[in-house]
């Protein structure tokens, strides 16, 4: 009924222009001599669209139908002979073709008959608004029906799958390894002819993954769904990149007032909609993010950019507690900021690896783990301590032992990383060419250099937001008006455009930088089968089983 009536506006939308069209829609068609055009052009290139034409031939005639505003419609009629300098000269003009197909008879008719149409559904809809209206005291029944039709259809759905006789069904699936004892006693108990079993995973087969994470880890679950689940021999690394996305989200704002918006209006949006964890996993982790955020912002004096500094001497308690927080200020000391984005991208990735090389050990390839892994993880560190020796971080006496760590690595990574090389020859060669990949680390350590630069130009942009209030504050009369306007607007599009950013680019350093080193995808969610609530509220295990 919508899609009818949205048609119907713009049909006559589309045809109005063109009412003063004397003859038929179906009329306008081209002869066996005669091209005929109907479009719209600027009226600024109307007089330059008929110099073209004269200069071409005085065999056309063109027809000013209609003006609106800057567009004039047009027909225009031409000897065939001279169709390809007549549309050049329209492609030239901007000539913007229109055709009117699928009509018949005069426009004004059709208008017209649309327009009725229009009506007819508009008072259609406007009686269907009051029956709806009349019976909207149903509605909480209509909610719990459509739940208890939903879970009787699911149900049947999976009873498809069952196999069995005509006294006899049978059926298997998956379930929780923890529950299947429950489960067992459960049927067994209820059902006496029923027995459960313990099936046989088949090789191949794809056993589904359950993520096991609760409270404040379950909401970080939303950045695994949109990467893909891992398989039941991987890690869920949920709770393991939970920290490093709330810092890193947190460093790309760097603001604390920020940080205090996403935090306020996660916990509204919690409240209002009563939601725990898990329920929006989105705003869980925008509230999480949002206090990492006001942590990093106190660290860096940010709040709403510099806006404290402007405050008057009456409080000059605040502006001392908050330089008293102040660990570095990203403006000043932007060499202190580009460290710790290459730290934390440093442990970032170093993290990484030490869980694929878990993960070897786990399923008990030691050897492999040693020759992929743990070489690498050797190199990286022992290039980080003789670079922290050479710069008076570490004491100078540790460069030569990591000189010759880093060295020893180097050998053991041509030697020993291809161990499913047969011949030395292969096992050099890729040695040698995984080595070369060492440069990729470095590359991806750069990355984290984002959190740098999302981090600088939110809290500059915050900045430039005040000062260009403060000079609002000059305009007579209206002065704090629109200072106010500007600074309200102008940050709520900052903290917008800042934690979009933020969350992209947070996303982007886990799925590119860190999930590579040891996430094993192409695994499949369990979800198992139970009761489903869009508006019914179980208060215990009875209801639901009721």
């Amino acid at each position: 009924m919508l899609t009818e009536i949205t048609n119907n506006v713009s049909v006559i939308r589309e045809l109005e222009p063109w009412r003063n069209i004397g003859i038929d829609v179906e009329n306008i068609r081209d002869t066996n001599t005669n091209h005929i055009r109907t479009g719209i052009i600027k009226a600024g290139k109307l007089k330059s669209l008929r110099d073209s034409l004269d200069g071409i031939t005085d065999l056309y005639a063109l027809h000013e139908i209609n003006t609106v505003g800057e567009a004039v419609y047009v027909m225009l009629t031409y000897m065939k002979e001279f169709d390809d300098l007549i549309s050049d000269a329209l492609t030239i003009a901007g000539f913007e073709r229109k055709e009117s197909k699928g009509y018949s008879g005069r426009i004004p008719d059709i208008i017209e008959k649309y327009i009725q149409k229009d009506e007819k559904d508009d008072a259609l809809l406007a009686h269907i608004g009051r029956e709806l209206t009349d019976h909207a005291h149903y509605l909480p029944k209509l909610k719990v029906m459509y739940d208890n039709v939903y879970n009787q259809y699911e149900r049947d759905r999976v009873k498809r799958n069952f196999g069995g006789t005509d006294s006899v069904s049978m059926f298997e699936g998956f379930v929780d390894e923890e529950e299947f004892d429950k489960l067992k006693e459960a049927l067994e108990s209820r059902f006496k002819s029923a027995q459960v079993e313990k099936g046989v995973i088949h090789e191949g087969e794809k056993v589904p993954t359950k993520l096991k994470n609760s409270g404040v880890t379950k909401s970080f679950e939303i950045v695994l769904d949109m990467y893909g689940m891992p398989t039941v021999k991987s890690f869920d690394p949920t709770a393991y990149l939970m920290p490093f996305f709330a810092i890193f989200f947190g460093l790309c704002l760097t603001d604390g007032g920020y940080g205090v918006i996403l935090a306020v209006l996660s916990i509204y949006l919690i409240k209002r909609h009563k939601l725990v964890f898990g329920d929006s996993k989105l705003m869980w982790v925008l509230l999480i993010s949002g206090l990492t955020t006001i942590a990093v912002g106190a660290i860096t004096g940010g709040w709403f950019g510099d806006i404290i500094d402007y405050l008057p001497a009456s409080f000059e308690g605040v502006k001392n507690f908050k330089n008293s927080m102040i660990l570095f200020d990203p403006m000043q000391e932007s060499m202190v900021f580009f460290m710790i984005s290459l730290v934390l991208g440093f442990i970032h990735i170093l993290f990484g690896l030490s869980m694929s090389f878990v993960k070897y050990v786990r399923d008990g390839h030691l050897y492999e783990g040693m020759c992929t892994k743990m070489t690498w993880i050797v190199f990286l560190l022992s290039v980080c301590l003789w670079i922290l020796a050479q710069n008076g971080v570490a004491p100078l006496s540790l460069a030569a032992p990591a000189k010759y760590v880093f060295l020893t690595s180097c050998l053991a990574i041509v030697f020993l990383s291809e161990t499913q090389a047969k011949s030395m020859g292969v096992r050099l060669a890729g040695g040698f060419y995984n080595l070369y990949g060492a440069s990729s680390y470095v590359g991806d350590i750069l990355s984290y250099l984002r959190l740098l630069a999302l981090g600088l130009s939110s809290g500059v942009i915050a900045v430039v937001i005040n000062v260009i209030c403060k000079l609002a504050l000059g305009i007579p009369y209206v002065g704090v008006i629109v200072a106010v306007l500007l600074f309200v607007g102008g940050h709520i599009f900052n903290v917008a455009i800042s934690a979009l950013g933020g969350f992209v680019h947070t996303l982007r350093l886990n799925y590119v930088e860190f999930f590579p080193k040891f996430f094993e995808g192409g695994g499949r969610l369990f979800t198992p089968f139970k009761m489903e609530s869009n508006y019914m509220i179980f208060n215990d295990e009875a209801d639901a089983q009721e």
